[in-house]
C-alpha cells in the first residue's frame, strides 16, 4: 500500500520556515502564512511568542495600514511595508455602513454608525466592542454640578486616547462639531462626552494628542491648550472634568535658509496642522495647501480641488523665559511619518523595511465637511494624498503622478511598491525624479525607469552622456499606485494601526 500523500508544506523543516518568517514585516502577510497548514500556523506562533518575550527594540514594528471603506464589500487594507491590498474582516455591523474616525495601536477602529451618535470601538483582531457615549453636555466652565450645563448629541471628527481603550481608567478626548469643539470622557466608567466653550472663539482644532500624561490640541491659530484630565468618583456617570486647561501661543521660528518661505507666505491662510510624538518630543507637521478658491489680491481664481504644495514640521521648545516656540526642523533626520487626525505617527527609517527617512505619507483630511456626515453614502475627497520627500520639497500623488507615469492602475486604493528617484547632475541646473518599480529595481539600483518628472529621462541622460559628468542618485521615498478615483464613497480612507 502507498504511503499517504503528504503536502510539500508539511515536509519543510521549522528552522526553514523561521528563515521564510523572518523576512516577512507585515502583520498581514504572517497571517497568511500560517493559515496555509498547521505546521506554518504552529511556526508563527512560535516566532510570535518569541518576540512578545524579546526586548522591545527587537520586536517588530508594525506599520499603519490604509483603511479603504466600501459600502458594497469588505474594506480593504493595504501594507505599505509589502505593498500588498487585502480584504479585512470586520464585525458585521461595520461592514458596510458608518463612518471610521479614529484608530489607536492594537487593532482599534473608531466608528460612527449613525450622522449624531451610535458611536463605538471595534478591535478587528479580538472581535471586542466598546460603545462609546453618544450625548454630550456642554458646560461654560468646569465645574463639579451640572448647573448651567446643557446635553445635545455628540458629532465626533476625530478621537485620541490616553491608553489602550480596553485599559482601565482610559481617557478619550475627541474633536467636535456643534456647542463644543473639544470633549473628554472616560472609557469604563463615562456616559456623556464632557465639553466645554471654544478655546479660541473663531478658530478650529486641527489636531490633538495625548503628550505626557496631558492632551495637547493646536488651533488653526496656533494656540495650544493643554488639558489635564480628572474623573471624580461622585460626579453623575462619571462625567470627567478637565481641572487644568492651559492656553499660550506659539510662534514660529523659520529657518533663514528656507527657499520656500514666499510660497509660505502666501499661503499661509491655507494651512492645516498635525501633532506628532517622536523622539519623547512633540513635533507639529504645517501642511500648506491652495485651496480650491484663491484670492489674489481681488482676482478670484478657482481650481477642481484643494491641492497641498508643502510640508514644514516645527519641533516644541521652551523659551528662556518659560514660554514655548515652534523650532523649523531642516529635514525629518531618519524619520517616516504618517498623518492623520488624532492617530499621526512617527517611525524610525532605520527600523522598518522598504523605507527611507524624510518620507511624510499624508490623506486628504485637511477639512472635515459636515454636510457630508449628515447624509448616507456620501463622496468624500481622496485626490489629495500621497507622499512628501523632505527636504527635496516633492509631493507624490500617486493617483495622478503615478498613473501619468504610466504604471498600471488597479481596483485597490494603494497598489503597486514604486521608488521615487532623485537625480541631480553636475554642471546642470535642476533635478531629475523619477519612477522606479520596486519590484525590478529593488533598492533602485538598475531597476526600470518608468517616467520622468520635471525634465525628461531622455533628455537628462543624452546630455549626461555628452559632458561625461557623473551623476548622484538616492532614493527619496517609496510611493504605491493609487486608484485614479477622486472620492471614496461610504467614509474617508484612514490609517489603521495592526
Amino acid at each position: 500500500m502507498a504511503p499517504p500523500l503528504v503536502s510539500w508544506s508539511d515536509g519543510l523543516p521549522p528552522e526553514m520556515l523561521l528563515i521564510v518568517l523572518s523576512h516577512l514585516h507585515c502583520l498581514a502577510d504572517r497571517v497568511c502564512f500560517g493559515a496555509v497548514c498547521r505546521s506554518w500556523r504552529s511556526t508563527t506562533k512560535q516566532q510570535a511568542a518569541k518576540e512578545a518575550a524579546a526586548a522591545a527594540p527587537q520586536r517588530p514594528l508594525l506599520l499603519p495600514w490604509l483603511l479603504s471603506p466600501s459600502p458594497v464589500d469588505e474594506p480593504t487594507i493595504t501594507s505599505f511595508v509589502s505593498g500588498v491590498a487585502r480584504r479585512i474582516n470586520l464585525p458585521e455591523c461595520l461592514r458596510c455602513k458608518g463612518r471610521f474616525f479614529g484608530s489607536f495601536s492594537g487593532g482599534w477602529l473608531a466608528v460612527a454608525l449613525g450622522m449624531c451618535g451610535d458611536y463605538l470601538l471595534a478591535n478587528f483582531r479580538s472581535g471586542q466592542t466598546i460603545p462609546l457615549p453618544s450625548m454630550m453636555r456642554y458646560q461654560e466652565t468646569p465645574s463639579l454640578t451640572d448647573e448651567m450645563s446643557t446635553t445635545t448629541p455628540a458629532i465626533l471628527r476625530a478621537i485620541v486616547f490616553s491608553s489602550a481603550p480596553d485599559s482601565p481608567g482610559c481617557v478619550a478626548g475627541a474633536l467636535t462639531c456643534g456647542t463644543a469643539n473639544i470633549a473628554f470622557c472616560q472609557l469604563d466608567t463615562c456616559k456623556v462626552w464632557t465639553g466645554g466653550p471654544e478655546i479660541v472663539p473663531g478658530a478650529a482644532i486641527d489636531d490633538m494628542v495625548f503628550f505626557q500624561g496631558s492632551f495637547h490640541a493646536i488651533s488653526s491659530y496656533d494656540v495650544m491648550t493643554v488639558f489635564t484630565m480628572w474623573s471624580p468618583a461622585d460626579t453623575p456617570g462619571g462625567r470627567v472634568d478637565a481641572v487644568s486647561q492651559h492656553s499660550f501661543s506659539m510662534p514660529m521660528r523659520f529657518r533663514p535658509s528656507d527657499r520656500s518661505a514666499p510660497l509660505i507666505r502666501g499661503a499661509a491662510r491655507s494651512a492645516s496642522r498635525y501633532l506628532v510624538v517622536s523622539r519623547n518630543k512633540l513635533l507639529m507637521v504645517v501642511r500648506y495647501y491652495f485651496p480650491a478658491t484663491i484670492d489674489f489680491d481681488g482676482c478670484i481664481a478657482e481650481f477642481p480641488r484643494r491641492w497641498t504644495v508643502l510640508f514644514r514640521v516645527f519641533q516644541m521648545k521652551k523659551l528662556r523665559n518659560g514660554g514655548f516656540f515652534w523650532d523649523a526642523l531642516n529635514g525629518l533626520d531618519g524619520r517616516v511619518l504618517f498623518l492623520g487626525r488624532c492617530c499621526s505617527r512617527a517611525f524610525e527609517a532605520s527600523e522598518i523595511s522598504g523605507f527611507n527617512g524624510g518620507s511624510i505619507y499624508f490623506l486628504d483630511d485637511v477639512k472635515f465637511d459636515l454636510s457630508l456626515v449628515m447624509k448616507d453614502n456620501a463622496d468624500y475627497p481622496s485626490q489629495d494624498a500621497g507622499m512628501y520627500a523632505m527636504p527635496s520639497d516633492v509631493v507624490v500623488r500617486p493617483s495622478m503622478d503615478v498613473a501619468a507615469a504610466g504604471m498600471q492602475s488597479s481596483g485597490s486604493i494603494y497598489k503597486g511598491k514604486y521608488h521615487l528617484l532623485h537625480q541631480k547632475f553636475s554642471g546642470q541646473n535642476g533635478n531629475l525624479f523619477e519612477f522606479v518599480s520596486a519590484a525590478l529595481g529593488g533598492d533602485g539600483g538598475g531597476g526600470h525607469v518608468s517616467s520622468g518628472l520635471g525634465a525628461s529621462a531622455s533628455t537628462a541622460s543624452a546630455s549626461q552622456s555628452a559632458s561625461g559628468e557623473n551623476n548622484k542618485t538616492g532614493i527619496l521615498g517609496t510611493v504605491w499606485n493609487f486608484n485614479s478615483a477622486p472620492f471614496s464613497r461610504f467614509s474617508a480612507p484612514v490609517w489603521l494601526e495592526p
